[in-house]
């Protein structure tokens, strides 16, 4: 989870990722025998129904396919994995917190903006003005402004900003002190849902980048069937089969948890 615009930040997020996103995974690991012991006797229950019940019976179980599952969920399959839907976000507290903390701050907050270059400040009150400016203009205008903007936040990893291994922060919160992955896709996530965009078509998606060998943060938009992914790593947005050096642990969005499965 490096540094802003992809320059990393060498070293600071290996002394954070055992805490938070390790014992998320390590959580996400022990639902996901959960949910597919439950899967496998919904199933079993459902080949049961079909056998009792042959063609021309009144209780027929429904075969729901890859296809209708992605319309369902709203997403095509991320990254290529298979994946176990759940309601209970309960299992992701520092989430769900991030977005009610969100939700009670004020877009257009007269806060002063947070200077980062001579001559440019982000958050603040240029923050509200920045999502006003974007309002009725095309989705890839708004996805394209979005990335940008919110990757001009200086990266911090959790434990010297927080002196906590793992905070989860707003969009306030990230432009006045910076932050790390997650802090840039909660932002994004804010931002976006504030334009418009459904819950049902984001999701922050927690991964392991192979290639740096730690887990990451993006956040993931369906645009048309195509999975698009806003990095803090990347200065561009990419789709999501470019980046096949990341393996997806789990995903939310405002209603539902994905786990991701190999």
């Amino acid at each position: 989870m490096p540094a802003r615009q992809g320059a990393l930040a060498p070293g600071s997020e290996n002394a954070a990722a055992p805490s938070g996103f390790g014992r998320a995974a390590l959580a996400a690991a022990a639902i996901a025998a959960a949910l597919a012991l439950s899967a496998a006797s919904a199933t079993a229950n459902a080949n049961a129904n079909a056998n009792a019940h042959p063609a021309g019976g009144h209780a027929k179980a429904p075969i729901t396919t890859e296809a209708q599952a992605a319309a369902t969920s709203g997403f095509p399959p991320l990254f290529g994995s298979r994946e176990v839907r759940s309601s209970n976000i309960g299992f992701f507290p520092k989430w769900t917190g991030a977005l009610e903390r969100a939700a009670a701050e004020a877009l257009g907050t007269r806060a002063a903006c947070k200077p980062i270059s001579p001559g440019r400040c982000i958050g603040g009150a240029d923050w509200g003005r920045f999502l006003v400016s974007l309002a009725g203009k095309a989705r890839e205008v708004q996805l394209e402004a979005v990335n940008r903007y919110v990757n001009q936040a200086p990266y911090l990893p959790d434990l010297l900003n927080y002196g906590a291994r793992d905070h989860w922060a707003t969009p306030v919160e990230l432009f006045a002190r910076g932050g790390d992955c997650e802090d840039y896709a909660i932002a994004k996530f804010v931002a976006l849902r504030a334009l418009g965009f459904s819950n049902a078509r984001l999701r922050l998606v927690v991964v392991q980048d192979l290639k740096r060998r730690r887990p990451h943060a993006v956040l993931a938009v369906n645009v048309d069937d195509r999975v698009l992914v806003l990095d803090n790593q990347l200065p561009w947005i990419v789709p999501a089969e470019a980046l096949g050096h990341y393996r997806p642990f789990y995903s939310v969005n405002e209603e539902n948890f994905w786990l991701h499965l190999a």
